[in-house]
């Protein structure tokens, strides 16, 4: 536990400094991040033009973290790829991200397998990429 929380402060520093390595990749996946950690991952993502991928997958991230990430995201110019992959998410977190989308031109591709989204959130995430012109936008 102590050796995740080292990494997530690391991880906040990395973005905060902008100095992501190539291939811009940032690993955090089963780090038993919790939606504060997100919320603080959050903050400098808006602003870092070093990280192209990010994963934080298998971890709690929840509807209040994934507010956090979208609204980040929403002038983010750097991410492709973001992946939220079984962070317990419900509706209201695919509902930011898919407002998320509609603003940012840059995010090609969102993993959001193994959530809690129901039939709501889904429609809001296809209504959202039904408005994008880029069909590079995936949803999986």
């Amino acid at each position: 536990m102590q050796s995740n929380v080292i990494k997530l402060r690391a991880a906040i520093e990395t973005l905060r400094t902008d100095t992501v390595e190539k291939p811009g990749d940032l690993d955090l996946g089963d780090l038993n991040i919790r939606a504060g950690g997100a919320c603080r991952l959050a903050v400098p993502l808006q602003r870092c033009r070093s990280c192209t991928c990010l994963n934080l997958a298998d971890n709690e991230v929840m509807d209040h973290g994934a507010v956090a990430l979208a609204r980040s995201l929403h002038k983010n110019i750097a991410l492709t790829s973001l992946t939220l992959r079984a962070t317990r998410m419900s509706d209201v977190g695919a509902e930011a991200l898919a407002q998320m989308l509609r603003a940012n031109s840059t995010l090609c591709s969102i993993n959001l397998r193994d959530n809690e989204i129901t039939d709501r959130g889904a429609g809001a995430l296809m209504a959202a990429l039904k408005v994008i012109d880029d069909i590079r936008h995936e949803v999986f």
